[in-house]
């Protein structure tokens, strides 16, 4: 395991990180798995015959995560509240910090959302803040009282 700065460095580095898996344990902790991906050198493969797609896909490369790639394990002990967007539909903040795949947001609409249908306050669980995990197809929103615990470990073949 890498250090906590030495993994948020190696999370930052990614240039595309997927969703591999998301679940919540039996001490309320939330527990999310992402996986690097890379832009291949080979070309996506349409389907012959289609000209319309041959056309928009003609210089397409896909995405994808193999063995020997970064994998993440995000944990939040404690949460408050966590969301699932699908990244087509989502709103980015006001302020963005685009070099990094987990954004902290002090105030954001997300907040806002979970002091209108939450009890929690900064007295109790005590003083809490927006994490954004920024996926390629997913935003993961948790509001949480504490900094996160990212380990991070190699893509193996029991992962694909």
């Amino acid at each position: 395991m890498d250090s906590q700065d030495s993994a948020v460095a190696k999370l930052d580095a990614c240039r595309h990180i997927f969703l591999a898996k998301l679940g919540t344990g039996p001490s309320l902790d939330l527990r999310i798995f992402v996986v690097e991906a890379r832009v291949q050198d080979e070309l996506v493969s349409v389907r012959p015959g289609d000209r319309d797609l041959e056309a928009i896909f003609a210089e397409a490369h896909p995405i994808m995560t193999k063995e020997g790639y970064d994998a993440f394990t995000i944990i939040f002990e404690s949460y408050v509240c966590f969301s699932v967007r699908n990244e087509t539909y989502a709103i980015p903040e006001n302020v963005e910090d685009y070099s990094h795949r987990l954004r902290t947001h002090e105030q954001s609409a997300f907040l806002d959302f979970v002091s209108k249908g939450t009890w929690a306050s900064s007295d109790h669980p005590g003083p809490f803040v927006h994490y954004a995990v920024i996926c390629e197809d997913h935003v993961i929103d948790v509001a949480c009282n504490s900094e996160p615990i990212i380990e991070h470990r190699i893509v193996t073949a029991d992962d694909l």
